[in-house]
């Protein structure tokens, strides 16, 4: 058990690091975290969904140059315009089945490049659509 416990100590201080490389906040990590792994608490998170997040952060930190972080960040940004919230949170069951619809992928974080533009190009629609019909 000892040993179960150090490498879930391991991964869970991995996870933290790669965050705040990244420059992410605990909010952020606890959003990733729920739409990989449907869990909303870190310390309920088995070693391998700790393992299946941090490699998530690892490819994010090397995407990081193409901009894709970015576009994620406007995708959970028109979210909130949306008001796609559920409390302080996006509501991640229903942008996953948003990105789903558009893309056949199952989260924001199995997107790369061009489902990226397509996800932001039809919430920026939506969003347009919302603010003209509020007039």
């Amino acid at each position: 058990m000892g040993l179960l416990n150090e490498k879930r100590n391991k991964n869970n201080r991995m996870l933290w690091a790669l965050a705040h490389e990244l420059g992410y906040d605990s909010k952020t990590i606890h959003i990733i975290a729920e739409s990989l792994t449907g869990k909303r608490h870190i310390s309920k998170l088995t070693i391998s969904e700790l393992h299946k997040i941090n490699s998530r952060l690892l490819q994010e930190i090397k995407n990081k140059t193409k901009g894709y972080y970015k576009m994620r960040k406007k995708i959970f940004a028109l979210c909130y315009k949306l008001g796609w919230e559920n409390g302080n949170r996006v509501d991640t069951k229903r942008l996953n089945g948003f990105i789903f619809r558009i893309t056949k992928k199952k989260n924001i974080y199995s997107c790369m490049g061009r489902d990226l533009q397509k996800i932001v190009l039809a919430l920026d629609n939506m969003v347009k659509w919302e603010e003209k019909s509020e007039n």
